[in-house]
């Protein structure tokens, strides 16, 4: 096991063993419409890149990029603003509730937590405690494999084949396919999910300083639960 993947893999397991959530909740995966069982495999394919494009390349990849950029400055309101920023941008854009996703993210925190007991966690924990951001896998992710030492292609890389491994789980129902169709399909959005990823990572992290996400100033602008309550 990738000791960068840890969380991961584990993340994909909780998700399959809570049955009152929706299957892929911590990667924000997109919920099937049922009008996808009237349309043909290639038209299926075709919305599930669609969902992977919109969600994962300009949300999920995008804030792990933008985590990698401020990690240097080792300030752990930087990368909470970035998970403030990434938790409203899905609630904004996806049928997964307010109340779900933070249930998910207190399970991947704690998670991480029990399988990186060698990095301190406090003070990210507390600065997303004040922001009332929703500990995202995503962000989660990228600061461990930062705080790791591993490259930022790689963290990518693996958070990219989870997550569409947790989206094709999210569709089996609906979408008909075999085995041997069900792999081809994964390893052709993996590939589409790069080459996506490689051509916008530019605007994107240029879209994140545009919004003032990564500047130390702009930090104290954003909201916060009083002190008090987001210690509790």
């Amino acid at each position: 096991m990738n000791k960068g993947n840890k969380l991961l893999d584990y993340a994909q397991l909780l998700d399959s063993s809570f049955p009152g959530e929706k299957a892929g909740c911590s990667f924000g995966s997109a919920l099937p419409d049922s009008n996808m069982t009237v349309l043909n495999k290639e038209d299926r394919a075709a919305w599930i890149e669609q969902q992977l494009q919109r969600k994962l390349i300009h949300m999920d990849v995008s804030a792990i990029q933008a985590v990698y950029a401020v990690f240097p400055q080792q300030d752990p309101a930087l990368i909470a603003a970035i998970d403030f920023r990434l938790s409203r941008m899905r609630s904004n854009s996806t049928e997964i509730q307010d109340p779900e996703a933070k249930s998910a993210g207190r399970r991947m925190f704690k998670l991480a937590q029990v399988l990186y007991p060698y990095l301190n966690f406090s003070q990210l924990e507390t600065s997303c405690r004040l922001l009332n951001s929703h500990n995202t896998l995503a962000v989660l992710h990228g600061w461990i494999n930062a705080q790791l030492g591993i490259a930022l292609h790689d963290a990518i890389s693996g958070y990219i084949t989870a997550a569409v491994a947790a989206q094709l789980r999210s569709v089996h129902s609906l979408v008909n396919l075999s085995q041997e169709e069900r792999s081809q399909l994964q390893q052709q959005l993996v590939r589409c999910m790069h080459e996506g990823w490689l051509q916008a990572r530019e605007e994107s992290l240029t879209r994140w300083t545009s919004e003032h996400i990564l500047h130390p100033r702009q930090v104290a602008s954003l909201p916060v639960q009083p002190v008090v309550t987001a210690l509790r």
